[in-house]
């Protein structure tokens, strides 16, 4: 569940080369390319490069970067409109990074003053029990009124999927 649940977040996406022009994903490309999804239903480069992940790499290759804080966000008229700020598990500076944007974005808010700021466990490989705490700020809801960025769900757990 989440809004993560529709596809890898690949804003910042690392793959072999080798793996989406190899014959398999070249057919899917194709499929993909003639459904014409890609105008009719917006079904974009997220849903493709998930789609042929899920579908055509062995699950125990996958893996979630999840080390490092990552900002992407829409400002419109002077405000953040969409995405936000996730700090990364191994990030030194992670708090000054949050405490930065909430003073750019919400002041006076830091993140001893907000409950904007929020956490998330997520696994970084299906082998791997362990799950690393990020925290994200983020903005706007999706049609089905859940966080827009990232992609936790209600219970505070991602799995690689």
């Amino acid at each position: 569940d989440g809004p993560g649940r529709l596809g890898f977040y690949n804003n910042f996406f690392v793959a072999k080369v080798a793996f989406f022009t190899s014959p398999a994903v070249a057919r899917f490309r194709q499929a993909f390319d003639e459904s014409a999804l890609i105008f009719s239903h917006r079904c974009n480069d997220l849903i493709f490069q998930t789609a042929a992940v899920r579908l055509l790499m062995p699950r125990d290759r996958w893996r979630r970067f999840a080390d490092f804080s990552y900002l992407h966000h829409t400002v419109r008229d002077g405000a953040v409109a969409w995405g936000g700020l996730e700090s990364g598990y191994d990030d030194v500076a992670a708090e000054q990074t949050i405490d930065a944007y909430l003073a750019r974005w919400h002041p006076p808010e830091t993140i001893a003053t907000t409950d904007r700021v929020k956490t998330c466990r997520v696994q970084l490989h299906v082998n791997d029990s362990r799950y690393r705490r990020v925290f994200y700020v983020p903005h706007g809801r999706t049609k089905w009124k859940w966080l827009g960025a990232p992609y936790c769900n209600a219970n505070g757990f991602v799995s690689i999927w």
